[in-house]
């Protein structure tokens, strides 16, 4: 499965390594929310080993559901959608 999303060349250096800034990979978060969900609500945005993980609360069907969509900290790709 692929998702379109896109990803400026935004980034922050914390010690050695190169991340894309939690502002951007919230925007690419928000980019798949909108593309998929009629309604959503951002709740954290957190770096766990190079991964970002992004929380939000969507709208399905008139239930409110919890998503997680998991980021790659360097490329700024969608891993996963729990």
């Amino acid at each position: 499965m692929s998702y379109i999303v896109s990803c400026s060349t935004k980034v922050r250096v914390w010690g050695t390594l190169t991340y894309i800034d939690p502002s951007e990979i919230e925007n690419i978060a928000k980019q798949f929310f909108q593309q998929n969900y009629s309604s959503f609500n951002i709740v954290s945005t957190t770096l766990k080993k190079n991964i970002w993980s992004v929380k939000g609360f969507v709208t399905q069907f008139g239930q409110q559901l919890s998503r997680i969509i998991t980021i790659d900290s360097e490329t700024g790709k969608i891993i996963d959608i729990e």
